[in-house]
């Protein structure tokens, strides 16, 4: 079984997929509750699912390749792609404000429900994640990651480099 940073190549893209996944179908839920500004809220949805197949994309090309695919600047194809990966992610996480405050407008029965699905959507906005693309990556590399620009984060196992 082939491996990048001491993991299986598809441990990564398998991650995505499932997350994705569960993203998608709660996302496709939510955007069912609107009954206002509906054509916007599937626009969103609409936007979303293409950003995530574009980071999905990527992700498994990068692992058929053998390659890391999160931070890797080792040459100028592997920058682009970290770059539209960061673009991708950060640009989904706006929609979720734009979904946030769609929920906020819509009536969505009794206080219970309207409460657990208005404060799902704000711990939503609170992605870790995006934070860390927005991160510049290292120009080092991380032990076990070869010649990579990698960085430790957003749930990477690797430690960097302390000789830097």
């Amino acid at each position: 079984d082939r491996q990048v940073t001491g993991i299986s190549v598809w441990a990564k893209p398998l991650k995505f997929a499932l997350s994705t996944l569960l993203y998608s179908a709660t996302l496709s839920w939510l955007i069912g509750q609107t009954v206002r500004f509906r054509r916007a809220a599937r626009l969103v949805g609409t936007v979303s699912a293409i950003l995530l197949a574009v980071e999905l994309l990527i992700i498994t090309v990068f692992a058929i390749l053998g390659e890391t695919s999160h931070f890797n600047v080792s040459t100028p194809l592997h920058t682009v792609a970290w770059g539209v990966m960061a673009v991708s992610i950060s640009t989904l996480w706006a929609l979720t404000f734009v979904l946030a405050f769609i929920l906020f407008r819509t009536p969505l029965g009794d206080a219970a429900r309207t409460i657990s699905v208005r404060a799902g959507i704000l711990i939503a906005t609170d992605d870790p994640q995006v934070s860390c693309h927005s991160l510049p990556p290292a120009r080092r590399s991380i032990p076990g990651a070869g010649r990579h620009g990698a960085r430790a984060c957003c749930g990477d196992t690797a430690e960097p480099d302390p000789g830097g």
